[in-house]
C-alpha cells in the first residue's frame, strides 16, 4: 500500500477515536504515538517519553508543533515530504503548547493519553512500514548481540560489555534503548541486573532492546566458558519448551490471555510452579518495548501482521525473540545465525531457539 494511502488510514482511524469521544481533533505528544503516525525520530533524549514535538489532527489535517531550535530539523529530515503544516513558537516563549494546541483547533480536543487504549489497539497492528522497520531493527539487534557473543572475554566488566552492545547498534542508527550485560551470580538473582563493575567469570547473560524508527525488537543471548552443567541444562530445557509453545499458539485467532494462562500452567508441569508471577512473560511489541505485558485476562485477540516477544525465565535462564505473526507461519527478525540453536518439539511441530554458547 503506498505511504499516502497508509496515512490516510490512520488519519481515518483517528478521526474516529476523536468521535468516539466527543472530539473534533487529537493532541499526539508522546513519541510513540508521532513514531506511529509519521515514522521518524521525535526525541532528543533517547528515553524521553513526549516528542521534543507535538502534533495536531484535526479533520485529515496534521499540524506539527515545533519550537524554533527542532522545526527545521524535523519538518527537513525526520518528516520530509510529509504533508504537515508547521506552527512554529519561540522556544522563550511563555504560551504553553497546550494553549497554542486549542488556538489550533477551536474545537473540543482530546489527548493522546486520554486515548491510549485505542492507539494501542492500531500500534500493535503493523503496517508495511512498521513492519520493515521491525525487520530492519530485529536484524541489526541479532547482528550485534552475535558479535559482541563471541568477542566478549573472561574478565570483561558488565559495563565494558553493554557498553559494547549500546555502541555497535550506534553504528547501524539503532537506538539501544536497553542494554544489558550480567555475569554469574547476578543472573540467578536478578531478572534485570542492570551492568556494573562486575567482571565476567564463567557465565553471560546479553539482553538488547533496540528501537528504529520508533519500533522496538528485544532478544536475550547467553555465553558459558566452560561446560554447562546439570542444573542449567535442565533450565534451558524447561524454558525453551516454554517458549516453543508460545511461539506455536501465537497465532491468528488466538487470545493472549489464553495463551497465557496455558503458558501459567506450564510453568508447573515443567518444575517451575507460580514461576509465572515472579517475572513478566512479554507480550505483543510495536511502538513500545511490550505494548501490552500478557497476563491472565489479557483481552487482545493475535492477528497476522502483529509482532510479539516472549520471555519465558526462571533463575539463571530466559529465551527471549522477536517475530512477526504471518498468515501462514510465524517470522523471526532477531536470529543470530552464528550462535548455536537447538530444535524443540512440541505439539508435533519443529521451533528453533537460541542456545547457550560455550566458548
Amino acid at each position: 500500500m503506498p505511504y499516502q494511502d497508509r496515512l490516510e488510514k490512520k488519519l481515518r482511524a483517528l478521526d474516529a477515536i476523536c468521535a468516539g469521544h466527543g472530539a473534533g481533533a487529537i493532541h499526539i505528544k508522546l513519541q510513540k504515538n508521532i513514531s506511529w503516525l509519521l515514522g521518524g525520530r521525535s526525541h532528543i533524549g533517547l528515553f524521553s517519553v513526549e516528542g521534543v514535538a507535538s502534533l495536531i489532527v484535526k479533520d485529515g489535517e496534521i499540524y506539527l508543533l515545533a519550537d524554533n531550535v527542532e522545526a527545521d530539523r524535523l519538518m527537513e529530515e525526520e518528516f520530509a515530504g510529509m504533508r504537515l503544516t508547521p506552527i512554529v513558537h519561540p522556544w522563550y516563549g511563555k504560551e504553553s503548547v497546550c494553549g497554542l494546541a486549542e488556538a489550533v483547533t477551536n474545537c473540543p480536543m482530546i489527548t493522546d493519553c486520554q486515548a491510549e487504549d485505542e492507539l494501542r489497539r492500531l500500534r500493535i497492528s503493523l503496517d508495511e512500514e512498521g513492519l520493515k522497520a521491525l525487520r530492519y531493527v530485529g536484524a541489526g539487534i541479532g547482528t550485534v548481540i552475535e558479535s559482541v557473543c563471541l568477542s566478549l572475554s573472561r574478565g570483561d566488566s558488565e559495563f565494558e560489555i553493554a557498553g559494547e552492545l549500546a555502541g555497535r547498534c550506534a553504528k547501524l542508527g539503532i537506538d539501544p534503548n536497553f542494554a544489558v550485560a550480567a555475569a554469574d551470580g547476578r543472573i540467578l538473582r536478578y531478572r534485570h541486573p542492570l551492568p556494573t563493575e562486575k567482571k565476567l567469570d564463567k557465565y553471560a547473560m546479553l539482553v538488547l532492546v533496540g528501537r528504529y524508527r520508533g519500533v522496538y525488537a528485544s532478544v536475550t543471548r547467553f555465553v558459558s566458558f566452560g561446560p554447562v552443567d546439570a542444573d542449567l541444562m535442565g533450565k534451558k530445557a524447561a524454558v525453551s519448551s516454554q517458549y516453543a509453545s508460545l511461539y506455536l499458539a501465537t497465532r491468528p485467532g488466538a487470545q493472549i490471555g489464553e495463551i497465557f494462562a496455558s503458558l501459567a500452567g506450564r510453568y508447573a508441569e515443567l518444575g517451575y510452579p507460580g514461576e509465572w508471577a515472579k517475572f513478566h512473560q512479554g507480550g505483543p511489541v510495536g511502538y513500545a518495548a511490550r505494548e501490552i505485558k500478557a497476563c491472565l485476562g489479557t483481552d487482545v485477540t493475535v492477528e497476522a501482521g502483529q509482532a510479539y516477544a516472549w520471555n519465558p525465565s526462571v533463575p539463571g535462564y530466559k529465551v527471549e525473540d522477536t517475530f512477526i505473526v504471518g498468515g501462514e507461519r510465524n517470522e523471526t527478525v532477531t536470529k543470530t545465525p552464528n550462535l548455536p540453536s537447538i530444535k524443540v518439539y512440541e505439539q508435533g511441530k519443529e521451533v528453533e531457539i537460541a542456545d547457550i554458547l560455550v566458548r
